[in-house]
């Protein structure tokens, strides 16, 4: 195991540091004993609290984007986010899904509606831009899901990137990258036209480049 510096970050600030152990590649938390390394914040819009049945994400209006997540000392160009994730309330346009990230807003997100849509996102200072996208099944409110992405930088200014939900792969593309390296993991919530959104969390996975699927690099 190793030390590793870890910042908890809600949105697009750190509200606080500690200092954990870590395994410098891989970090799994089960987020329904009530409490953990995510933390518990309401911010007006949109508010994370623990329950019995894990971490809940409640965005409260529409169109707003609500990212929490951890930030280790340790920078991978390649690695995964994956979490197992329940849908309470997820109207038209609401979605969900993981990250991995330079910084708190510079990186990509895997996300998922309840239309079925999946989209991979770059995310920057400037905002959010679609990199792919594709439809598949309709994900009905209470039915759990485990979301991932993998973020693998090629070189040469390329990064590979997948999304997987509950094992297989649905998206996948290979793009320019704007981003050197990652440090930041975890999932994002986003409201749709109408609002509230919540989501509860039960498990958080951050995998390193020795523990990623095999098609994960093709």
């Amino acid at each position: 195991m190793l030390v590793v510096g870890v910042v908890i970050v809600l949105l697009v600030l750190g509200v606080g540091t500690r200092e954990i152990l870590r395994d410098q590649d891989s970090y799994t938390a089960d987020l329904t004993k009530g409490s953990g390394d995510f933390p518990e914040r309401d911010l007006g819009f949109g508010a994370t609290h623990y329950e019995a049945d894990g971490l809940h994400l409640t965005v409260r209006e529409p169109g707003m984007r609500l990212p929490v997540g951890l930030e280790s000392a340790i920078a991978h160009t390649i690695t995964s986010t994956a979490i197992r994730i329940v849908p309470d309330r997820a109207p038209a346009g609401s979605q969900v899904g993981p990250f991995c990230r330079e910084s708190t807003a510079s990186g990509y997100d895997f996300v998922v509606e309840a239309s079925g849509q999946r989209s991979i996102l770059a995310t920057d200072a400037s905002g959010v831009t679609v990199v792919a996208r594709n439809r598949g099944a309709a994900w009905a409110e209470g039915v759990p899901a485990r979301l991932m992405i993998t973020c693998d930088l090629l070189g040469s200014g390329r990064i590979r990137i997948g999304g997987y939900i509950d094992g297989i792969k649905v998206l996948g593309i290979t793009t320019d990258a704007h981003v050197r390296e990652f440090r930041f993991s975890g999932f994002v919530g986003r409201a749709g036209s109408s609002a509230p959104a919540e989501w509860h969390a039960t498990e958080f996975r951050r995998r390193g480049p020795y523990d990623m699927p095999k098609d994960a690099f093709p």
